[in-house]
């Protein structure tokens, strides 16, 4: 999966560093191109990736009654 098809405060992993995020927005840049904005877990700075970072979101584990 690409950091592109995720959808806004999803949590994901890059695959690359094994790193944890969250994807925070979308914000256009002065070209007018999309900029994916996230921060890294136990950070407080923003900072962007790439679009075709690959990532593995964390998904939540709902517990069986």
């Amino acid at each position: 999966m690409h950091l592109r098809q995720l959808n806004e405060n999803t949590r994901f992993v890059l695959c690359r560093t094994g790193q944890r995020f969250k994807m925070l927005r979308r914000e256009a840049d002065k070209k007018n191109k999309t900029v994916y904005v996230v921060q890294l877990e136990g950070c407080v700075r923003e900072s962007s990736l790439h679009h075709s970072c690959h990532v593995k979101p964390i998904l939540k584990a709902t517990p069986c009654y």
